[in-house]
């Protein structure tokens, strides 16, 4: 069982922790962490393993494999002794020794900007023939998926290159990928960033690598609160060649604070040919989907499909032709709550928002509640609004997805009129009494 951090809130207390217990007693058999640094210049550890919900995994021998997250953004935190940000790590089965990782040369890059390798997860492909057997796939935010030799994962190469396989483009991802051998008798790989739920042919030789196939393209998997992607799942019936379908969720694309939240699709494609779909239909609810991931996957067993929401578990399956008036009997959908109606509230002059003359740069925590060109309204927790001129940030390319609702950390400056102009806008967790005042 691995564990990650509550939104970096306290990043001079949480670790990725790894935990390892007896299957029948739940006896805890053992831990490590990810990063034993203690220095009271340094108030950070992190390097957690959250994954997007995805587990770690496991080769045959019983070592555990999986992806780590951001650790300390102000200086070069990688060491050989006790830290690996960022990287895929390979863990012997009892904990207790480092067989190997890989942590991408721009790995402080990731740090400073947030670009969790472990927003995506590492699966391991079933052995492959060839002169490089066993492989691995992980990726992340920045949207790069490594083909990883799982024998020798690459380490750290300080300036790069890589050491790896090979790196292809699946999108920004929290997500995760999925196997499959298709009706060709090839291997496949499917990756699940916002570029959209992506097949991959695997080439054994005469070189090792993956082959674009095809995509559902990113509509399919994209939504609210524009973190990328999706985690696919694969069922056939049985090995009969041909019958591979690919399952996953489509994130919701409104957002309510009122249970039990508003409604996501489950998708289905065939698996041959991701552009063929087979299946949307609702699959649950989420709540407040503005600003908290909904990693739902679903479940397929037996002919039958179960995916869990918000307080609900529905269950999809192939009726047999027993009339209109059996199928009106069935339990309905729940009903998802109406999208939440963004208001701004009443505007503050920008310098009395910050209680200060024009300065250096200021530093707000808020909530978008009005977009229009380059022009941002943001809602703060003073109950008051500002303006501000994004225009520069657009720029230079340093801002998220500017969503009504969603909930942002602004880095700007305020010239001797009162004109307030940001230079840099980034997500922020869910606003609460841990974060930082405004200044």
């Amino acid at each position: 069982m691995a564990f990650g951090s509550t939104g970096d809130i306290v990043p001079d207390q949480a670790r990725g922790s790894i935990a390892r217990y007896d299957p029948v007693t739940l006896a805890m058999l053992g831990s490590d962490v990810t990063n034993t640094l203690h220095e009271n210049s340094s108030p950070f550890y992190l390097s957690s393993i959250w994954q997007s919900g995805y587990a770690p995994a496991a080769d045959e021998n019983g070592d555990v494999y999986f992806s780590t997250g951001n650790s300390d953004p102000n200086r070069h935190s990688y060491s050989a002794a006790f830290n690996r940000p960022d990287s895929v790590v390979h863990l012997s089965g009892d904990l207790t020794t480092l067989r190997d990782s890989f942590t991408p040369s721009n790995y402080f890059q990731l740090d400073r900007a947030d670009l969790d390798l472990a927003s995506g997860a590492t699966i391991l492909l079933p052995n492959q023939t060839g002169a490089i057997p066993h492989l691995a796939v992980a990726g992340g935010k920045d949207g790069r998926a490594f083909l990883l030799n799982r024998d020798s994962l690459g380490g750290y190469t300080k300036g790069g290159p890589d050491n790896v396989l090979q790196t292809v483009i699946q999108g920004t991802c929290w997500c995760g990928p999925a196997y499959l051998k298709g009706a060709d008798g090839n291997p496949y790989v499917l990756t699940g960033g916002a570029n959209g739920i992506t097949s991959w042919q695997l080439q054994t030789s005469p070189n090792v690598r993956l082959i674009h196939a095809t995509s559902t393209g990113p509509a399919a998997t994209n939504g609210l609160p524009w973190f990328g992607g999706s985690i696919p799942v694969v069922s056939s019936n049985g090995t009969t060649p041909g019958t591979a379908i690919v399952w996953f969720i489509q994130k919701p694309q409104t957002s309510s604070d009122k249970d039990p939240g508003t409604p996501f699709l489950l998708m289905a494609y065939d698996a041959s040919n991701l552009q063929n779909q087979l299946i949307s239909i609702q699959g649950g609810t989420w709540v407040h989907a503005i600003a908290s991931n909904p990693n739902v996957v679903p479940t397929i067993a037996n002919g039958k499909v179960y995916v869990a929401s918000n307080k609900q578990l529905e269950i999809f399956g192939l009726l047999a032709a027993r009339g209109s008036a059996a199928r009106a009997a069935l339990p309905q959908p729940v009903v998802p709550s109406k999208p939440d109606v963004i208001v701004c509230p009443p505007s503050d002059p920008q310098l009395k928002a910050v209680g200060a003359l024009a300065s250096s740069t200021h530093q707000w925590y808020g909530t978008v509640c009005h977009v229009s060109g380059a022009e941002l309204q943001l809602s703060l927790r003073s109950g008051r609004s500002i303006t501000i001129d994004i225009s520069e940030a657009l720029a230079r390319h340093r801002l998220v997805p500017l969503t009504p609702g969603r909930a942002v950390h602004i880095e700007a400056t305020i010239d001797a009129k009162g004109a307030v102009y940001a230079l840099r806008i980034s997500p922020s967790h869910t606003l609460s009494p841990l974060t930082p005042a405004d200044r």
